[in-house]
């Protein structure tokens, strides 16, 4: 991620979206457990429209490979 960006996104894993979303988890160490280097072989990168860096844009061709 460092190549794109210098801050680290929570990213999870599909099974782990309902442990990390769950309004009443309060099981703090739990959840500080999801927050670890992604797998690199889970992560594709391509290059986007530009126009996703604004908020005011909201189209899934946004994120289609440029």
């Amino acid at each position: 991620m460092s190549e794109l960006q210098n801050r680290m996104p929570a990213m999870l894993l599909k099974e782990e979206f309902d442990e990390w979303l769950d309004p009443t988890n309060c099981n703090t160490a739990g959840l500080k457990e999801l927050l670890k280097p992604f797998p690199d072989d889970a992560i594709e990168f391509h290059k986007v429209n530009k126009k996703v860096v604004n908020m005011k844009n909201n189209s899934k061709k946004l994120i289609e490979a440029v």
